[in-house]
């Protein structure tokens, strides 16, 4: 099977639109990345990492939502989601510091 049918099948099974799944995949390249590691020491001690969400904000992913014509991504909630999704599978407590100050 060919690289472009294998994707081809995949989006019509996700839905996702190409930007929706380079939004995805960035998301969790970044999240494994910079955000596991250190997730459950940070747990422990009860600590908070400003520079993660700092790194979360010049990576864009603070804009996702928003309308470009506000200085957001432009993307909507579904992409919101794909990245909520992401960054909470590598550190649920990173995701929730991301969904209150959206």
């Amino acid at each position: 099977m060919t690289t472009e049918l294998v994707a081809t099948r995949a989006a019509a099974r996700t839905g996702l639109t190409d930007e929706e799944r380079l939004l995805r995949d960035t998301t969790r390249e970044f999240a494994a990345r910079e955000i596991a590691p250190g997730a459950a020491e940070r747990d422990e001690e009860e600590r908070y990492d400003r520079t993660l969400f700092t790194r979360m904000g010049e990576l864009g992913l603070t804009a996702v939502p928003f309308p470009e014509s506000v200085g957001g991504a432009g993307f909507g909630y579904r992409a919101w989601t794909l990245v909520m999704e992401e960054v909470a599978y590598a550190d649920m407590a990173m995701a929730v510091s991301l969904s209150v100050h959206i």
